[in-house]
């Protein structure tokens, strides 16, 4: 027999909405160690867990959001401390960003204007301390939002100064990782379950649409960016100094010759103008010879003729000789039917016309397969 004690059923309602509670608790702040603590790794670099020297030419890390492909859809690329490349292209985790690089933007405005009201404050003075000294690390960024987002040609860029700039900036830097994001978005969904459960699907409602918006955040030292201007048009480059960098030759239609490739950047790292000549030209002529493959390329494209289900190649030489021999088996098959008859006692030479028919066939199917690959 059941208990009928109104204390005993308060208690073990009671006991449900506390053990609920903890587990409330315990995911939260399972994922609030999780995130500090991938952050603070981070922060502390692979280097130093593998025992591997420090680079001494800087670091460098960015985040970019920009839009790919013909439907634009947003595609979030993350660059750490050792140059590891993260991305997704997931809207919700697009979505769980947002916040992240709409407070780095608050922060940059706000370290922006308290050294434009420092100046102001220490113009007549010409004493400094070492904490004022700069530090040579710059961040350099662009976010837009709106529905017609227009391509930037220019960026942000500011010398942070102070260490403690630097640590404000890094740490929410640090939070647009996809990985750290994918992580608050898993505990977002698992705090959401139970209630979720409680709810109709009829009444669920769907994700809310958000307006539209690119982002672009990198923060590096000079050390760092000297070498990175130096590089010729064929190496390898940082996230900072990559193609996805370059809207103005993306998305802003303009002819790549015209406005020069350097100038695509959004921040221009050419150094003296004598350098960023010569960089421009070296590009060019990379250009044009990329232009005269393409049209070696399409002059041979020219002969093939495309069908809705495939490719048709021109091979006259190749069918022809396999046909000419196919149709001497079978008629060799059919001369040997024919002309044989009952010479040979106890054999049909018809027999003979279907095995070369057949190895015809079977010859023909060898023939396309060799030139033919899925």
């Amino acid at each position: 027999m059941g208990s009928s004690d109104p204390d005993a059923i308060g208690a073990t309602k009671q006991d449900m909405l506390s053990h609920l509670y903890f587990c409330h608790c315990c995911l939260v702040h399972e994922t609030i160690i999780q995130t500090f603590s991938q952050v603070v790794l981070d922060f502390r670099g692979n280097h130093r867990l593998h025992n591997r020297v420090v680079p001494q030419k800087g670091y460098e890390i960015s985040a970019v959001i920009y839009e790919a492909g013909f439907e634009r859809f947003p595609t979030l690329v993350f660059q750490d401390l050792d140059n590891n490349l993260t991305g997704t292209s997931n809207p919700g985790t697009i979505d769980y960003a947002r916040p992240a690089f709409n407070e780095l933007q608050k922060t940059v405005n706000q370290i922006k204007e308290r050294g434009i009201a420092c100046k102001a404050s220490t113009s007549g003075l010409s004493t400094t301390t070492v904490e004022e000294e700069p530090l040579g690390t710059i961040i350099t960024w662009n976010h837009q939002c709106g529905i017609n987002l227009e391509p930037s040609v220019t960026t942000n860029r500011l010398n942070l100064g102070s260490m403690t700039n630097v640590i404000s900036v890094m740490t929410l830097l640090l939070f647009t990782k996809p990985s750290t994001i994918l992580a608050m978005e898993l505990t977002s969904i698992k705090l959401s379950a139970p209630a979720m459960m409680l709810v109709n699907n009829e009444e669920v409602t769907e994700r809310p649409a958000y307006e539209r918006f690119i982002a672009s955040f990198s923060i590096d030292k000079k050390r760092f960016r000297s070498p990175q201007s130096d590089l010729g048009p064929d190496a390898a480059r940082f996230l900072s100094n990559s193609l996805i960098r370059r809207n103005a030759a993306l998305h802003g239609g303009k002819s790549l010759a015209r406005i020069g490739r350097p100038h695509t950047f959004s921040e221009g790292f050419a150094g003296s103008t004598t350098s960023a000549m010569q960089s421009e030209i070296q590009y060019l002529e990379q250009i044009r010879k990329h232009q005269r493959l393409l049209e070696e390329m399409r002059r041979k494209m020219k002969a093939w003729i495309i069908e809705k289900k495939g490719v048709m190649i021109q091979c006259k030489l190749y069918v022809l000789s396999v046909m000419s021999f196919c149709v001497l088996l079978v008629a060799g098959g059919i001369t040997v039917g024919a002309t044989v008859g009952n010479r040979i006692q106890g054999v049909d030479p018809f027999n003979i016309t279907t095995y070369a028919w057949v190895f015809a066939a079977f010859v023909v199917l060898v023939a396309k397969s060799v030139r033919v690959h899925e």
